[in-house]
């Protein structure tokens, strides 16, 4: 079982997208929105969460990384898994099945994905392919998952690359981890 936890910030129609690919993954999950939003969005993101059969969490921690954290620490967890999500990430059917069947043995495991391009970086708008890996600018949280017992918050990075920073903490503690098959997320 995966708890995936969607970091949202003022986008329901994105979020809407995200939870209904989402819905349709196979294994057993859990629904957690990590809300972020100042405005009347909120109660957007309310409504999407009950459709989709998905908890509402309104966080306004003000960034997808503190949120995360916030859930973590404040929601019962069981599941063994925890995916991260952001609100314009959308997920391959499969995703769940094929991540947990590499998970086996591991504490870490992560993906290909499709990523927009920074508009600063490069042209508008620009999709590249991300060829995972376990290192900083080689990962993004909308496509991993880790052990519940390994996670101890998204640690802080003063560019804010939190994600990278997680995972180059994990793998110092000799995680071990995988690549999954594909290309199973795109990152809006």
């Amino acid at each position: 079982m995966i708890t995936f936890i969607v970091s949202t910030f003022q986008r329901p129609e994105t979020l809407e997208g995200c939870l209904a690919t989402i819905r349709i993954q196979p294994a057993p999950k859990r629904v957690i929105v990590a809300d972020n939003s100042l405005d009347a969005s909120v109660d957007n993101n309310r409504l999407a969460c009950a459709w989709f059969g998905a908890e509402h969490v309104h966080t306004a921690m003000g960034d997808a990384y503190s949120a995360a954290n916030k859930v973590v620490e404040t929601e019962r967890i069981e599941s063994p898994w925890l995916c991260f999500p952001s609100d314009d990430g959308l997920m391959v059917a499969g995703f769940s099945q094929i991540m947990l069947d590499a998970a086996k043995g591991n504490g870490l495991v992560y993906c290909d994905c499709i990523y927009r391009q920074d508009p600063l970086v490069g042209s508008w708008p620009a999709y590249r392919l991300l060829d995972a890996a376990p290192m900083m600018g080689r990962i993004d949280k909308t496509n991993f998952i880790v052990r519940r017992e390994l996670f101890k918050g998204f640690p802080p990075h003063p560019k804010g690359w939190c994600d990278g920073a997680l995972i180059e903490q994990l793998i110092a503690q000799g995680v071990k981890h995988a690549k999954a098959p594909g290309i199973l997320v795109l990152h809006q």
